[in-house]
């Protein structure tokens, strides 16, 4: 009957090791998910303001274009604003 009882135990012991390795591999999984998720939101974001600062700076070339001369300077200014920006 010792004998039984130790490898019953033994199997429990691992049964609850194995258990114990899930669970951190779960875990692992959930923050690299995470991570992935955050950082696809990140470059959307920088996608979405690139994008609308492409299409202010063709907006503005066009209407640098088709500006008289002495509203020229006036206009490159808020362009190189709006580039640091």
């Amino acid at each position: 009957m010792f004998a039984n009882a130790q490898l019953a135990r033994a199997a429990a012991e691992k049964e609850i090791e194995e258990a114990r390795a899930r669970t951190a591999a779960q875990r692992a999984l959930a923050g690299a998910q995470a991570q992935a998720a955050q950082r696809a939101l990140t470059v959307a974001r920088e996608k979405a303001a690139n994008e609308a600062k492409s299409e202010f700076m063709s907006l503005m070339c066009h209407e640098a274009r088709a500006v008289p001369a002495r509203h020229s300077g006036l206009l490159m200014g808020l362009v190189r604003k709006s580039v640091a920006a």
